[in-house]
């Protein structure tokens, strides 16, 4: 988020130079060629403009930015890096996919469409294919196995690829077998599968999230 916010500080401080640079440039033309109506109308054209700018130079390096993840938007309270636990980081990713996919279930789908890809700052995509995976096995319900069961080997073999770029390799190692018992009939295999990995998704999530917290 915060490389997103970078790029967009500075569309902010750009806009704000050309807005103060249009309202200098008019004062001088119309106090110099203008008739009285005009010079007034367009000082108070320029002020307003100027205003903007101001407005605009604030957002852009006087508004302090808060950390996706330490800043508690409820108790409005920032955290030190060493204090946040998994719990945070999934209400704060449960706030982002709810916000961006409001009728979405998680599900393999999303993780291969990735529909959040082009909406967020690079560090994000990764992490909620992550928590949406996460949620599969919290939710595992008989669509996220009809999920895994129906999906095209092509699409299969991709969703592998992407958790084990995502940074869970041995999980993406073991999801054929899954996928093997959950053809079988096997359901309470392939459930404790998942539940067996919960914990080291969530240490996988909490762990990517602080090694790059600064740039959140």
């Amino acid at each position: 988020m915060k490389l997103r916010y970078r790029y967009f500080r500075a569309a902010l401080a750009l806009a704000a130079t050309l807005l103060a640079a249009g309202a200098i440039a008019s004062l001088v033309f119309i106090h110099r060629d203008g008739s009285a109506a005009d010079r007034i109308a367009g000082t108070a054209a320029a002020v307003l403009l100027l205003l903007v700018a101001l407005i605009l130079y604030y957002d852009a390096f006087l508004k302090k930015h808060r950390n996706f993840f330490l800043y508690d938007p409820l108790t409005r309270a920032t955290k030190e890096p060493q204090q946040l636990e998994f719990a945070d980081v999934e209400s704060r990713l449960k706030a982002l996919y709810t916000q961006l996919m409001p009728s979405v279930r998680p599900g393999a789908e999303v993780i291969l469409k990735k529909p959040y890809r082009y909406r967020l700052a690079p560090l994000f995509p990764p992490l909620l294919d992550l928590f949406t995976l996460h949620e599969m096995m919290v939710h595992s319900s008989d669509e996220v196995w009809n999920d895994f069961i129906s999906l095209p080997q092509q699409d299969f073999d991709s969703l592998r690829k992407i958790l084990a770029a995502d940074g869970v390799p041995s999980l993406a190692e073991r999801m054929p077998q899954l996928r093997e018992e959950l053809q079988a009939g096997d359901l309470h295999a392939a459930q404790q599968f998942f539940i067996s990995k919960k914990k080291g998704l969530e240490a996988t999530l909490l762990r990517k999230v602080l090694q790059d917290i600064e740039r959140f």
